[in-house]
C-alpha cells in the first residue's frame, strides 16, 4: 500500500527553516453515505365482516414501510420521521438488525397486510432489505414518511425521498 506523509515547513524573515513531524494524512470523508432506495409502505388491510366479492376495508390503524439499504458494520441505526397535518418530524429510531428482512420474511409480513400474492416471484432486491410496521394511526389522515441512514461516525444518508400513506 502507497503511503503519503507530510511535513509543514515554516520559513521566518531572516531564512530560519523548522519543520514539523511527518504526518499521515487520510482520504476526506465527506460524512455523506449511500441513498434509500426502493422506498415504499402498503396499509393493512382488513376483510370486512360480511363483504361483498373483493371489498377490503382499511383497518388496525397499522401502516408498513420497506426500503433496501446496503448493511455495513459501521450503519447504526435509521431514523424515520413522518409528517401529520403538514408538520415533519423525527419519528422512531430503527436498528439494522430489528429491521433486516429475509425474501421470505417479507412476503409474509404482506401476507400479513392483507396480500395474497408473493413479491418473491418479481422482486428482487438490491441491497438489504428492511422492514417498519408502525401502529396506532388514524383513519381520515395523510401519512408522509422519510427515512435517513445513521452511522456510528456521525455520517448520515441524504434523506429518501418521501412515501405517504392515505389511512
Amino acid at each position: 500500500m502507497h503511503r503519503t506523509l507530510y511535513r509543514v515547513a515554516a520559513i521566518d524573515d531572516a531564512d530560519n527553516i523548522s519543520y514539523s513531524q511527518a504526518l499521515q494524512a487520510r482520504p476526506l470523508d465527506d460524512g455523506i453515505r449511500a441513498e434509500i432506495t426502493n422506498f415504499w409502505g402498503i396499509v393493512y388491510l382488513v376483510s370486512s365482516p360480511n363483504p361483498p366479492q373483493s371489498e377490503l376495508l382499511y383497518g388496525g390503524g397499522v401502516v408498513g414501510l420497506a426500503w433496501e439499504y446496503p448493511v455495513s458494520p459501521q450503519l447504526h441505526s435509521f431514523l424515520i420521521y413522518r409528517e401529520v397535518q403538514g408538520s415533519m418530524y423525527a419519528y422512531k429510531t430503527v436498528y439494522p438488525d430489528d429491521a433486516l428482512l429475509t425474501q421470505q420474511d417479507l412476503d409474509d409480513a404482506l401476507q400479513e397486510f392483507g396480500n395474497t400474492g408473493s413479491y418473491s416471484n418479481y422482486y428482487t432486491p438490491t441491497d438489504e432489505l428492511f422492514f417498519f410496521r408502525d401502529e396506532g394511526l388514524l383513519g381520515g389522515q395523510a401519512y408522509k414518511y422519510k427515512i435517513v441512514a445513521r452511522y456510528v461516525d456521525g455520517a448520515v444518508s441524504p434523506m429518501s425521498k418521501s412515501v405517504t400513506v392515505m389511512y
